[in-house]
């Protein structure tokens, strides 16, 4: 095993790919046969750099094999049963339609169009004082940013939804050279007028300037509004580069379902940061098989579940890729 990692590591990695339910220590000491501290200790432990370090190690690989494309999103980390928990509060949520308590994710995630990996992400923290918020566009862009020089994606195509299409977002893919592709609302303003005001045919697609001055081209599809900076592809094209963001909810649903992301029941963030962390790295592990296998992530999780030493190969392989970090 890489010097980067404890056996804790590694157990509690091994629990989430074999957990059916609950993700939480006490669970996770009974499948993995460390004890409940031991566990705990593992969420207290500063981790994340060197997980991060082989997924990138991953990501290079993934990238040299295929250029993809990134996609930007949030999830919400449901903590609505815990009384108190660091950080958490009350936040809307979309999935439901209703206030729940719990974390706000902003993740960043690429993807080929068949692995689709979470880079980075970053907890929104909401503040008391709306003079100190950092919003989440806010932390999109250091997401972004992130990606174009500390990783230096390859990619020139990038996809969010209506929410992610702030001026500044935009701005910021013009300055990185990327293709951007997302959905807009009717009110969004195109050569001074709104969307919906510029034909009453529902299938039409113009060229003009955004309020913010950038040149940008719409898209209106029935009752939807596409937006991008992409003046090639053709408009079936454009929504099909749109309709790619779909990969990032898969994971999302993914994560939350079956690997335990909402169920750390620590109070701690430290350790809930910790462990969204390792539940990243889990379905990183799942989605790096993909490569060699045409089974599916929802498949190779099945059979960890069945079979703890499979579970432990995959651990294993994934973790001693922290020998390559760094060469």
């Amino acid at each position: 095993m890489s010097i980067f990692f404890t056996k804790g590591t590694a157990s509690y990695l091994v629990g989430l790919l074999r957990v059916a339910h609950n993700a939480n220590c006490v669970r996770l000491a009974t499948i993995t046969n460390i004890s409940h501290d031991g566990l705990s200790r593992v969420l207290k432990s500063a981790v994340s750099k060197s997980l991060l370090q082989v997924t990138r190690t991953l990501f290079k690989t993934l990238e040299k094999i295929s250029v993809g494309y990134l996609i930007i999103d949030d999830t919400t980390i449901n903590k609505e049963y815990a009384r108190v928990i660091e950080l958490c509060h009350w936040l809307w949520s979309t999935n439901g339609s209703r206030y729940i308590f719990g974390y706000n994710l902003v993740v960043l995630m690429w993807s080929n169009g068949v692995i689709t990996i979470p880079l980075t992400w970053s907890f929104y923290k909401k503040e008391l004082d709306k003079k100190d918020q950092v919003t989440k566009i806010d932390l999109a862009l250091e997401l972004l940013e992130y990606a174009k020089k500390d990783l230096c994606v390859a990619t020139t195509e990038i996809m969010f939804d209506s929410f992610y299409s702030a001026q500044s977002i935009l701005k910021r893919c013009e300055e990185y050279g990327w293709h951007y592709y997302t959905k807009v609302k009717s009110n969004r303003t195109l050569n001074g007028k709104q969307a919906k005001k510029h034909q009453r045919n529902p299938y039409w697609e113009e060229i003009g300037m955004l309020s913010c001055k950038l040149k940008a081209r719409v898209i209106r599809h029935g009752r939807r509004y596409f937006l991008t900076n992409d003046f090639e592809k053709s408009k079936t094209e454009v929504i099909a580069s749109y309709d790619a963001r779909w990969k990032i909810e898969e994971v999302f649903r993914m994560l939350h379902a079956e690997l335990g992301l909402d169920e750390c029941a620590s109070h701690s963030f430290v350790a809930q940061s910790t462990h969204t962390l390792l539940a990243m790295t889990a379905y990183t592990i799942l989605a790096s098989q993909k490569t060699g296998s045409e089974r599916t992530v929802y498949q190779h999780h099945d059979r960890c579940m069945m079979d703890a030493e499979y579970a432990t190969l995959l651990v294993s392989s994934f973790v001693n890729q922290g020998d390559l970090v760094g060469a």
